[in-house]
């Protein structure tokens, strides 16, 4: 993402404009406050410049779309959509503005979280997932970079971007995304199902556990064949303390095919408290 400096809205609806956040693939975000409830706000739409364009109509109709999905949800640990509006064609979404920094920017400047700190991490975006896909949403996109540490020590899952709803006749994967965090099924242009958040998560979650990623590489094609075909190294192999009993639980939600995997986010959950508890984990994979 690249911050540049050009004339800026002094407003959007009602909102008025701070500054600009930064500038990114979807889109622009700004920072904004809300004169009637006095509150700080983040304000993502389309650059102006792009509206013509087809790319960027492509743009408004994700933006829209994106608003519709997740405008109803509340929940802890997902970013708050507070209202959606369009002024002369320029839709834009204004969203709760949060204090603190990417889990990817975590990891990044070598931060450690310890086992049991990642694992409830998980545990809280488990909660998270669980309500989206509840409500007929997959996120698509779960990384780092769209996991937000906040200052109080919460987290929240951010950037609907590229998101879905279950079921919908045309959830066929075009490759958008980050590689190294995809399904195989996502990377293969595959039918997708929640099934492909949660092997996305469970990539995070290695790579908290083990301070190094699940599918390294610097180029697209060496990172696919590694996600299609290899499984990483046990967790406990590369970090000696950390309980032998997550190594179970990983095999099962980095499994290739969607049916080894852990069919629902709440099974995953209770794996996880399970090694938390130490009790004997029993990996169950449906219900």
């Amino acid at each position: 993402m690249v911050t540049v400096s050009t004339m800026e809205p002094t407003q959007l609806g009602r909102y008025q404009i701070i500054k600009r956040l930064y500038q990114g693939a979807s889109g622009l975000v700004y920072e904004g406050l809300d004169p009637e409830s006095h509150r700080r706000v983040a304000i993502k739409t389309v650059d102006p410049g792009r509206l013509a364009e087809e790319s960027g109509q492509r743009l408004v109709s994700r933006l829209r779309y994106e608003a519709r999905l997740f405008g109803s949800f509340s929940h802890p640990n997902i970013v708050t959509l507070y209202d959606y509006h369009e002024e002369e064609g320029r839709p834009f979404i204004v969203l709760e503005l949060l204090q603190g920094e990417t889990l990817k920017k975590c990891l990044e400047r070598g931060l450690s979280f310890g086992w049991r700190a990642s694992v409830d991490l998980i545990i809280r975006m488990l909660d998270a997932v669980s309500y989206m896909h509840t409500r007929g949403v997959m996120h698509l996109d779960l990384k780092p970079a769209n996991m937000m540490l906040l200052d109080d020590d919460q987290v929240k899952v951010t950037d609907f971007g590229i998101a879905q709803r279950i079921n919908a006749p045309d959830i066929w994967s075009s490759i958008t995304g980050t590689p190294g965090y995809m399904s195989p099924e996502q990377l293969m242009g595959h039918r997708l199902d929640p099934r492909s958040d949660l092997f996305s998560v469970a990539v995070v979650l290695y790579e908290l556990l083990t301070g190094v990623q699940a599918f390294p590489g610097k180029q697209v094609p060496g990172i696919m064949q590694r996600v299609l075909n290899l499984s990483p190294q046990p967790p406990s192999q590369l970090q000696p303390h950390l309980p032998t009993a997550l190594d179970a639980v990983l095999r099962v939600a980095l499994a290739k095919q969607p049916a080894d995997r852990f069919q629902d986010a709440n099974l995953f959950r209770s794996a996880l408290q399970q090694v938390v508890e130490g009790q004997p984990v029993g990996v169950v994979v449906t219900h």
